[in-house]
C-alpha cells in the first residue's frame, strides 16, 4: 500500500526524491489551513497537454477555401464553425471569403438585371 501511495504522490504532486528530502515539520490538518498554506505545502505539477493543436496543412486549408467559395455564405459559416478551434485566424478568413463571394454574386446578379 505504501508503494502505491508513493507512486501516486510521485506522479501527481512531486518527485519521490522531494518527498524523502523535504521534512514535513509541524503541520496542521488541511481543513485548518488557508489556500496559500496548502499551496506552499503541496507542489503541484503543471498538467501536461496531451492534445496537440496544430494548424491544418496547406492542402486542407485550400479545400476549406474551396468550400467557402463554392457555397458562399453558407460555406463560410460552415467552415468557420468547423475550424474556429484549430485555427481562429483561418476561420475568420473563411467566413470573410464566404461573405465576400455572396456579396459579389449579388452585385453581379443585380447589375445585369
Amino acid at each position: 500500500m505504501q508503494n502505491v501511495t508513493v507512486g501516486l504522490m510521485k506522479n501527481l504532486i512531486c518527485t519521490e526524491k522531494e518527498l524523502i528530502e523535504e521534512p514535513l515539520g509541524e503541520s496542521k490538518p488541511a481543513s485548518e489551513m488557508s489556500i496559500e498554506e496548502l499551496k506552499a505545502v503541496i507542489k503541484v505539477k503543471k498538467p501536461v497537454n496531451t492534445e496537440s493543436k496544430k494548424k491544418p496543412s496547406a492542402m486542407t486549408a485550400f479545400l476549406w477555401y474551396i468550400v467557402a467559395i463554392l457555397l458562399g455564405l453558407i460555406g463560410g459559416i460552415l467552415d468557420y464553425v468547423i475550424t474556429k478551434d484549430d485555427d481562429p485566424e483561418m476561420a475568420n478568413n473563411l467566413l470573410f471569403v464566404g461573405v465576400f463571394i455572396t456579396l459579389l454574386g449579388l452585385i453581379l446578379v443585380f447589375s445585369v438585371f
